[in-house]
């Protein structure tokens, strides 16, 4: 996520940015069986247990972009399914 390239931390910031990411890749076909769906439900869990001006830890903020750069693959995957179906 580029919100957290660019060091934002804060509980306020971060939560919509992850609900959007959650709910794009709810719409995909079998995007529920991934794995990595229940760490990003469980970041958005850790988040709403927040306050808004608390921010999260630096290995908080890169244990969130691992779990970012596995959707990322999972969804170029899809995209390159969808095409290749064409």
């Amino acid at each position: 996520m580029d919100a957290l390239k660019l060091r934002l931390r804060a509980k306020d910031q971060l939560h919509p940015i992850l609900q959007e990411l959650v709910t794009g890749y709810a719409r995909f076909k079998g995007s529920k069986d991934w794995e990595g769906r229940s760490k990003m439900v469980g970041w958005l869990i850790t988040l709403n247990g927040m306050k808004a001006s608390e921010e999260i830890s630096e290995e908080q903020s890169r244990q969130v972009s691992i779990v970012h750069v596995a959707s990322a693959r999972l969804y170029a995957s899809y995209i390159l399914d969808s095409i290749s179906a064409v």
